[in-house]
């Protein structure tokens, strides 16, 4: 069984390549992102439909470069990963590097949940439209 930092590794490699169904596979099916619920992609993103969602609905408002900075693995089944996230947004042009610690739990070698906590979230609240803001993630 893999363990947390390996399938950190993983992920790493995967979203680089570009392999989405890779990268898809290290998330369980019943896996839940936890994204804040005041951002304009904010709410719980569930299975692996809601990862592509997720991914899907953040480049539809921001083109994103990340450049990691650090892992942490907390133990077996517990990662942090540090990265820097340069997102500019779509509907203004306004752009933001924003550091960001995403908490992963891993269970049977695959990601049951990503909870990403933003530094500055508000600033990418306010370079999209109102209409952009209800456009968020189901809770259920």
């Amino acid at each position: 069984m893999k363990t947390a930092i390996e399938v950190h590794d993983e992920l790493q490699k995967t979203f680089a390549s570009g392999d989405v169904d890779a990268m898809l596979q290290l998330f369980d099916e019943n896996c839940v992102i936890r994204e804040a619920p005041d951002l304009p992609f904010g709410g719980d993103w569930k299975g692996r439909e809601g990862v592509v969602a997720l991914t899907t609905r953040m480049s539809e408002l921001f083109d994103m470069v990340p450049t990691p900075i650090g892992t942490y693995e907390v133990d077996e089944s517990r990662f942090i990963a540090h990265v820097s996230m340069e997102m500019t947004s779509k509907a203004t042009g306004e752009k933001h590097t924003i550091p960001i610690l995403e908490m992963y739990t891993v269970k049977n070698g695959r990601i049951v949940e990503a909870f990403p906590h933003y530094w500055n979230a508000g600033a990418l609240t306010t370079p999209v439209s109102a209409d952009d803001m209800g456009l968020a993630a189901e809770e259920s």
